[in-house]
Parts: structure tokens; sequence; C-alpha cells
């Protein structure tokens, strides 16, 4: 008969990831130079990084669901970047949006983004 052996959980070996530069402040702020100066130069919002189309889902989803989340509701995006996510909920008519990111560059992005579409939305600085 084939007998499994059962490891305990502290016999199972962890492997450990290699680090990524996009964990570290200094890529982010470096990336959002890059992005401001874009959107400077040519009208350029940047990279949504989950995706454009996941962003229209939630989006669509809160806004076709006031039952579970009513316009005035207090919405946090955590790490919001180029603040679009943001952006967007104010298009549909959310009024109260705060964008919260750890990199001031992607801060002062959010805010331009932001004013060029006419929206208002709060974006603040966290470390």
């Amino acid at each position: 008969l084939l007998q499994e052996k059962r490891m305990a959980a502290s016999e199972v070996p962890i492997e450990e990831l290699v680090p990524s530069e996009l964990g570290t402040k200094e890529y982010w702020t470096s990336a959002y130079k890059t992005e401001l100066n874009n959107f400077a130069d040519h009208g350029d919002v940047g990279e949504v990084w989950f995706g454009e189309d996941a962003a229209a889902r939630m989006v669509n989803w809160m806004a076709d669901n006031p039952e579970h989340i009513q316009p005035d509701y207090s919405i946090l995006d955590l790490g919001t970047g180029n603040g679009m996510l943001c952006v967007d909920l104010a298009r549909e008519g959310f009024t109260n949006i705060t964008g919260v990111d750890y990199c001031q560059e992607a801060i002062d992005l959010a805010r331009k983004v932001s004013a060029e579409a006419g929206e208002d939305v709060k974006f603040e600085l966290e470390i």
C-alpha cells in the first residue's frame, strides 16, 4: 500500500520571493516623474496599473448598485496612483472620494488629472 507522509506545516520548506523593484518607493517616484512629464507634454494620464477593464467593471458595479453603495458614501482609494479610478467614480456621481498614495509624484499627477477632468476629488499623501 502507498502511504502518504503528512508533514507538519513547520516541516514544509518556505520559498522566499525574490524582491522586486516594484516594491520600492524609488521605483514609483521615478515612474510618476515620467508620467508627470508625459501628462504635461502630451496630456497622457498614464497607466492604469490593474487595467482599465477592471476599473470600469468596479465603477459600473458601484453605480449600478445604489442599494449597496450610495453616491455620498466615503470611498478611499489606497495606492491611487494617477487617480483615474477616483476620477471615473466622480464622473459617475460619487461625491466623497479620497485617493491616497505614498508617492508625492503620484499625488501631484492625480491632482492634475482630476483638475483637467473637472472633477472634485481629494488626494492625500500618506507615508
